[in-house]
């Protein structure tokens, strides 16, 4: 399994996700439970969902695999 960390979706999604935390950092601090929490979960999101695509393949590609 290569490494998913190489791959140029997750740079990307890093990238994204720092570019989020910086912008946020500008809102006002009445938001910091609103659209920042909303806002800093969702890039985290990005990154989860592509570490949990590579190191868990959807179902039917392995059963694909196998035939």
């Amino acid at each position: 399994m290569h490494n998913f960390k190489n791959l140029k979706v997750w740079q990307k999604s890093v990238d994204l996700a720092v570019k989020i935390y910086q912008a946020t950092t500008e809102f006002p601090s009445s938001e910091k439970f609103g659209i920042t929490s909303q806002m800093r979960r969702a890039g985290v999101s990005i990154l989860l969902l592509r570490v949990q695509q590579n190191l868990h393949p959807n179902p039917f590609q392995i059963l694909l695999r196998l035939v």
